[in-house]
């Protein structure tokens, strides 16, 4: 079953009525358009919003058990996920309200969270629940933490342009989520810190029982010194963290270093010297992904760092899908840094078959004219279903709509982002 997303405004998205973007069922939904009109807020808001309501909703026993066990005795990633506190700071990312921190007697979990319930309730005249509050916190701190904002209220804002990041979208119309994510700029009135901090959790929303599970990945590089280095970590991430972990056979094909080695072969660099170099490197910075162990400090390679942590978050993943069986929505933003031009290429067949293999669904935003025409071609050969889409100008200043591009037998069609590259390209050509 397609994924539809209704987009009423989403960051510079706002379009001058409701309009839809589906996400195709073991298929890849493509954005592509120019810098700072909301693709990647857009493809990391979708997902995010899809992990909260997960991590809240779904009951197994990896887990931690229901919601309440996970509150009352934090014992893995996901459960430790309620109780997190980013290092030297006061404020629990989940619970920046801070009922965690009440002293509640409680015999056991379910009533521990029924205190925790009615304390909510009650300073929200009902109109807050506990998985109400932790859905829309869950939410924001992923998402504010992928695009690089400080979750909550913090002294530590030393950067920003936008005041604040509008979120209003729907989910095959089962959810729908209005949210703010809290201002970057400290010169902001003191009223609008406290509107943002206090009532963002009780506006109008209806939430049902999860049929998907979401998965940000953001940035590849981003995340890599997040995944593996010391930056503030997401719930997506503890997620793979989490089931990569678990000794579940997976298809251990390394699809991503694969792509790499490929590129050797085809270059100039496959003599006697480098391509033996580069097979005593290779099994053992798969060994050292199987133990969880990258040295970070000796990756100094954009585009390796960009496809170990792909390779990691993808097993992750796959042992995810194999576990719960329930399809999985995963974004990522520029898959293509770092990557050279027939690496990226190919990076569109890696993904085709990740999508055909497991029960997931990709969005990616990119730059990439390469990975377009990748998966452009895949697509006219029917190896992948693919959805395109494009966020243009509106004729006022950062303010964008977002336009589908068919996908048909000859190509993807009226997409501007192509025919501006084979402009430029021309242009190039006759000049030489």
């Amino acid at each position: 079953m397609s994924i539809n997303v209704k987009i009423r405004r989403c960051g510079p998205i706002s379009p001058p009525e409701e309009i839809s973007l589906e996400i195709p069922s073991k298929g890849i939904c493509l954005i592509v358009g120019p810098n700072m009109s909301g693709k990647s807020v857009l493809a990391s808001a979708i997902t995010s919003l899809l992990n909260s309501i997960f991590l809240v909703k779904y009951t197994h026993p990896l887990l931690g058990g229901d919601l309440a066990s996970r509150l009352f005795n934090p014992s893995n990633a996901v459960s430790e996920i309620f109780h997190y506190k980013e290092e030297n700071s006061e404020i629990n990312l989940i619970d920046p309200l801070e009922i965690f921190t009440l002293e509640i007697p409680a015999k056991d979990a379910k009533e521990y969270y029924r205190a925790l319930d009615a304390v909510l309730r009650k300073n929200s005249n009902n109109l807050l629940d506990l998985e109400g509050y932790l859905k829309r916190t869950l939410f924001i701190y992923e998402l504010a933490t992928i695009l690089g904002i400080e979750p909550w209220i913090s002294k530590r804002f030393d950067k920003g342009v936008l005041s604040s990041i509008d979120i209003d979208l729907s989910i095959n119309d089962k959810i729908h989520l209005k949210a703010k994510v809290p201002p970057l700029n400290p010169t902001l009135e003191t009223d609008s810190y406290s509107y943002l901090y206090k009532t963002i959790y009780i506006m109008d929303t209806s939430i049902n029982k999860p049929l998907l599970c979401g998965i940000s990945l953001g940035h590849p590089l981003s995340s890599y010194k997040k995944l593996f280095g010391n930056g503030l970590s997401f719930p997506s991430l503890n997620l793979i963290k989490l089931f990569k972990s678990y000794e579940i056979p997976v298809d251990t094909s390394p699809r991503f270093f694969n792509l790499l080695y490929d590129t050797y072969l085809m270059s100039e660099l496959k003599d006697a010297k480098i391509l033996p170099l580069f097979e005593k490197m290779y099994p053992s910075v798969m060994i050292k992904l199987n133990d969880v162990i990258i040295p970070q400090d000796l990756i100094t390679s954009p585009g390796i760092a960009n496809l170990i942590f792909q390779q990691y978050a993808f097993e992750g993943i796959e042992t995810l899908c194999k576990i719960l069986d329930i399809p999985v929505v995963v974004s990522i933003d520029t898959p293509e840094a770092g990557l050279e031009t027939y690496t990226i290429y190919n990076l569109a067949k890696v993904y085709a078959e990740i999508v055909s293999k497991f029960n997931l669904s990709l969005v990616i935003v990119t730059h990439s004219e390469v990975l377009v025409k990748g998966l452009e071609d895949l697509a006219t050969k029917k190896e992948v279903n693919l959805k395109v889409y494009e966020t243009v100008g509106t004729g006022q200043p950062f303010i964008f709509t977002i336009n589908e591009c068919p996908v048909t037998d000859e190509g993807i069609m009226n997409i501007r982002f192509i025919k501006i590259a084979k402009k430029l390209i021309e242009m190039r050509l006759n000049m030489d």
